[in-house]
């Protein structure tokens, strides 16, 4: 059974439905919520999308519900990540431009990430890997996944 909402030909979309596979399943899911890796090929292991189930373009579309939800949930999500990552920070970027589905990329930054990548241009490393085919080897963004997936249960337990 297809998401309520459903925009066939959207990635998003696809990935909510089962059609398209995140490395490591789903790390989270509740009645409006999604987070799940990057899918393959992601440039740097846990690069996580955190995006609504049902299709919507941008945050002015969200229901009450979906957006008293996403607050909590992000900062969860984002503690999780740093301390599965290491990460000197998380950052967390929705552009919706080349998506059309809101989807907030949440992408931790190393203390030694390369200054020419760091910011905005993290995405540099996304064009590249999309462009060669190449990024992190799958089991290691599952892995990841895995990983943040345990902190998050802890963060949201507390």
């Amino acid at each position: 059974m297809l998401p309520t909402g459903y925009v066939s030909g959207c990635v998003a979309c696809e990935a909510n439905a089962g059609v398209r596979a995140a490395p490591g399943g789903v790390i989270h899911q509740d009645d409006f919520w999604r987070l799940e890796h990057l899918l393959s090929p992601a440039p740097l292991a846990g690069w996580l999308v955190l995006k609504p189930l049902r299709h919507c373009e941008g945050l002015e579309e969200l229901t009450e519900e979906e957006a008293n939800n996403l607050g909590p949930l992000l900062r969860a999500a984002c503690t999780a990540l740093q301390a599965a990552t290491g990460a000197a920070k998380v950052y967390s970027i929705f552009l919706g431009e080349s998506v059309a589905h809101l989807h907030i990329h949440l992408i931790p930054r190393a203390p030694d990430h390369p200054e020419a990548f760091r910011g905005p241009r993290v995405f540099e490393l996304l064009r590249r890997a999309a462009e060669t085919g190449q990024g992190v080897l799958e089991g290691d963004a599952a892995a990841m996944a895995e990983a943040v997936r345990q902190r998050l249960a802890m963060v949201r337990a507390v």
